[in-house]
């Protein structure tokens, strides 16, 4: 029989990368932003520590598992006054926030080329950008970032951790990549 429940995620493990990365950094008093945040993991993270998170993403269950607390608690006491949740499909790559507005942003395992810009755009001066793609697992090679496009963008940022790889087949132009770095003006 099929199960109503609304799904819950097994495991709310930040990012290792993005953890480390920000151990490294001053994070700023503006509201950080988890593109796509999905259950919340990312940015709870940071709620955690008492930081501003506007966790967006389209899918409602997602905004309201992260809304009523969902287990963004098992990740340590959270203020929930931190914690905004906005409706968005991102698919169309426009945000509805002001320019250098963000202390921070998280685009984690989702890849939209009209967002990167966006992205950048309502960052802050200061502010951290944790950009990391999915793997690359048959056919969701066509979902990555172009080889070398999200580098390309951060001219104006202090590149503080970057790895990217091409993967098969080559001749897509296709990587895998993750990338942390902080904007040096706008």
């Amino acid at each position: 029989m099929y199960d109503k429940r609304p799904y819950q995620p097994i495991d709310q493990t930040p990012s290792r990368f993005l953890v480390d990365n920000l151990k490294l950094v001053d994070i700023s008093d503006k509201p950080i932003l988890d593109v796509a945040c999905g259950y919340g993991r990312n940015g709870g993270y940071l709620a955690k520590n008492n930081h501003r998170v506007v966790f967006i993403d389209k899918d409602i269950e997602c905004l309201r598992y992260i809304k009523n607390g969902g287990k963004l608690s098992e990740q340590g006491h959270v203020d929930t006054r931190n914690v905004y949740a906005l409706y968005k499909n991102l698919d169309e790559g426009k945000l509805s926030f002001p320019n250098d507005s963000t202390g921070g942003v998280i685009d984690i395992h989702y890849y939209n080329p009209l967002l990167i810009d966006e992205l950048i755009r309502v960052l802050d001066k200061g502010g951290f950008f944790c950009f990391e793609s999915i793997s690359a697992r048959g056919k969701n090679v066509y979902e990555l970032p172009d080889y070398h496009f999200i580098k390309d963008k951060l001219k104006n940022f202090k590149i503080i951790s970057y790895v990217e790889r091409k993967v098969n087949p080559e001749e897509l132009g296709k990587s895998v990549m993750k990338v942390f770095a902080i904007k040096q003006y706008s």
